[in-house]
């Protein structure tokens, strides 16, 4: 038989190991999403045309956050190639949540295709 002493023991270790679990998560998440230097060159080494600054790309960042996390939770860009967010599902996304200001497009798609595989 346990006693109350035991379960909460149990039930303070289940807290500790999911807050860990939830923690690490977190942080393995933000580092997919940190801009870094690299980044700006890997964008315009794409091809595509685009030039980005950091501040851009953070900018990007941003809204993708607010316009894609209100539908569904974010896709980690590395997911998929710059080639499949480019003409699979950027434009197709960017419709769906109705990002409908230029500017605002450019610098999504500019995130996105920096830090694609």
């Amino acid at each position: 038989m346990t006693t109350n002493n035991e379960k909460l023991k149990w039930i303070y270790g289940m807290g500790a190991t999911c807050f860990c679990a939830y923690f690490w998560t977190a942080c393995s998440v933000n580092q997919a999403f940190q801009i870094t230097n690299a980044d700006t060159e890997r964008l315009q080494n794409r091809g595509y045309g685009y030039s980005a600054s950091k501040k851009e790309l953070e900018e990007g960042y941003k809204l993708y956050v607010v316009k894609c996390g209100n539908c569904h939770n974010l896709v980690v860009p590395t997911k998929y190639t710059s080639y499949e967010w480019k003409f699979k599902y950027l434009e197709r996304e960017l419709q769906t949540a109705k990002v409908e200001d230029e500017r605002e497009k450019k610098l999504i798609s500019m995130f996105i295709l920096a830090k694609a595989r």
